[in-house]
């Protein structure tokens, strides 16, 4: 779906910046939002993605996307509170998609309604919900039809680790284990989220046992079983009940760990999900609300939760692949320790042989003086 865009350098270059400049990782989100609960360094990256993808979706000009770019990283840049450069994005959308259509004046009375018919129809009619889930599950779901909550899991031991917790009246998972459904959002910036910490209940279960969100998303498993061990010590745990709650969050761990992950993304079109109209887009072109108003309101999520038990065929959903934010930067983060530790143990290493060789020849020649001084005073 985003291909074209992810083989652009200047995209590559900017999602590498977005994930390295600390001038990005503190975008300002009013904490009582559903992001300044739930996010802090990744919101940046995440906003960005879901710009490329409301580009696709509303504009699909490659012949202007450059221009999109450029005029992104300057909100980026120049801005730093999160809601301002979503109104700024929404604003660069409205401006290139009109010039797309060749819409002249989006303010009169003709130009205004086909630019929120043409955001309604793209966005909503046509638009899409999004599940966030784990890169574990990325093979089970490729090329293949999707049932919800059919595949390999490990609820049967998830159902032992909430009864040994309820015994201790301690609500860490609220999921239903025995509900076949998932749950999709309107909103790309929470479905990334949904997949950095999926499954969710692993994710609420760690962390409602006291162990950190960055321990989770960097997948920390030594910070997380030390925090665990910690919490279920001070909780009075007995010791049965510890080991197994540590053998159910390693089997997990293994589980989820052993590819590579990713921010994976499943989108299903809304009509597959509810009833879609056009009443909605009726309010829209009565209004007396300014048209950069109305189309704020129509890209302003908003469904968080969404169920869904239908069996989706293959060809009924599209699937995408994110860079996921705390494995890239802890790659990078690596990459520029390790060669700088590797040259400090060659100079260690080679001053350490020159040291040995100096000690060496040290001895031989002292060994030398005495062995002469001996050979002297017994007159040989």
């Amino acid at each position: 779906m985003l291909d074209e865009f992810f083989k652009n350098a200047e995209v590559v270059r900017f999602m590498r910046e977005l994930e390295t400049n600390p001038r990005y990782l503190h975008i300002r989100v009013p904490k009582e939002s559903v992001y300044g609960k739930c996010m802090q360094d990744e919101l940046a990256l995440y906003l960005f993605y879901d710009c490329l993808f409301k580009y696709k979706l509303l504009v699909n000009d490659l012949s202007l996307f450059d221009e999109y770019l450029s005029q992104v990283e300057k909100l980026y840049r120049k801005i730093e509170d999160y809601n301002v450069i979503f109104k700024g994005i929404n604003q660069l959308l409205i401006n290139l998609a009109a010039i797309s259509l060749d819409i002249r004046d989006i303010e009169s009375g003709e130009g205004k309604k086909k630019i929120i018919e043409h955001f309604y129809q793209k966005f909503i009619i046509e638009g899409y919900f999004i599940h966030g889930y784990s890169t574990t599950y990325e093979e089970l779901i490729k090329g293949r039809g999707f049932t919800p909550e059919k595949y390999p899991n490990h609820y049967g031991k998830m159902l032992k680790a909430q009864q040994i917790l309820n015994k201790h009246h301690i609500p860490a998972m609220t999921k239903d284990f025995h509900d076949d459904q998932i749950y999709l959002t309107d909103d790309l910036i929470m479905g990334c989220y949904y997949s950095a910490t999926s499954p969710g209940y692993f994710y609420q279960l760690l962390t409602n046992l006291g162990v950190d969100r960055i321990s989770y998303l960097k997948q920390n498993y030594h910070a997380a079983i030390s925090s665990l061990k910690k919490y279920m010590s001070n909780h009075s745990f007995r010791l049965s009940e510890q080991k197994a709650m540590i053998r159910v969050v390693q089997d997990e761990w293994n589980f989820l760990t052993r590819v590579p992950r990713k921010i994976n993304l499943l989108f299903v079109k809304r009509n597959k999900i509810m009833d879609v109209s056009y009443d909605k887009l009726y309010e829209y072109l009565d209004s007396n609300k300014g048209v950069y108003e109305i189309i704020n309101r129509i890209l302003t999520p908003q469904y968080s939760e969404v169920s869904m038990r239908n069996l989706l065929k293959y060809g009924e959903y599209q699937m995408i692949s994110f860079d996921d934010f705390y494995m890239k930067s802890s790659q990078t983060d690596q990459k520029s320790f390790f060669p700088e530790q590797t040259k400090q143990l060659t100079l260690l290493n080679s001053y350490g042989v020159v040291s040995i060789c100096l000690i060496a020849g040290s001895i031989l020649i002292s060994l030398g003086v005495i062995v002469t001084i001996i050979m002297i005073l017994r007159g040989m």
